[in-house]
């Protein structure tokens, strides 16, 4: 599970992996340009070349895979796979039933449904609601509880859940920042048998 320690200590790592990669590439950005304000292009240009390799790697190979608080989706899978919410996947500790779709309320992202598959239903066409027949159980939600319409649906789940009589399990809140508009989310996926 991913606490805002846990977010900030992967932040505070990440740039000291590969510094030294960071550090050449920067130097051949400011060696680029001084060498083409004096006129030797070709020279400028082979440094310019060498500095996008150097920043370009470190930035895929080393901050880019460790920063999952930027990519969203990967951190709403990590909150439904534990509490066994994804379907199709296969968890040693989860021997319970697939859910047959997964429900996410104030997250509207296309890349979710990409992401944890076609099952998965986004705003507008949730409802917070939980049904009558035993069959569809269990019900998985997804809430990013930085948004209103998120907490309160949160609330409302869990208390139809308490009033009738159904066993609620909730992930642990996962940070990310939803890098399309710039907001920060924060999910909780909850599950009722």
């Amino acid at each position: 599970s991913q606490t805002p320690q846990d977010a900030r200590a992967a932040w505070e790592r990440a740039p000291t992996m590969a510094l030294h990669w960071l550090i050449a590439g920067l130097v051949m950005i400011f060696a680029a340009a001084i060498l083409s304000l004096r006129q030797h292009y070709g020279v400028g240009v082979t440094f310019a070349i060498l500095a996008s390799i150097m920043v370009g790697w470190h930035t895929r190979v080393v901050f880019l895979p460790g920063a999952t608080w930027l990519q969203p989706t990967v951190t709403a899978r990590a909150a439904l796979a534990e509490v066994c919410g994804l379907q199709g996947w296969v968890y040693k500790e989860c021997a319970d039933p697939q859910p047959a779709r997964v429900q996410a309320v104030g997250y509207a992202e296309p890349s979710l449904v990409f992401t944890t598959g076609t099952h998965t239903v986004i705003p507008p066409q949730t409802r917070v609601t939980l049904p009558d027949a035993e069959q569809a159980y269990p019900i998985i939600y997804l809430f990013n509880i930085e948004d209103d319409a998120g907490r309160a649906g949160q609330q409302l789940l869990v208390s139809l859940a308490e009033r009738s009589g159904r066993q609620v399990t909730l992930s642990t809140p996962r940070y990310a920042l939803n890098y399309s508009n710039g907001d920060p989310v924060v999910f909780v996926a909850v599950r009722v048998d």
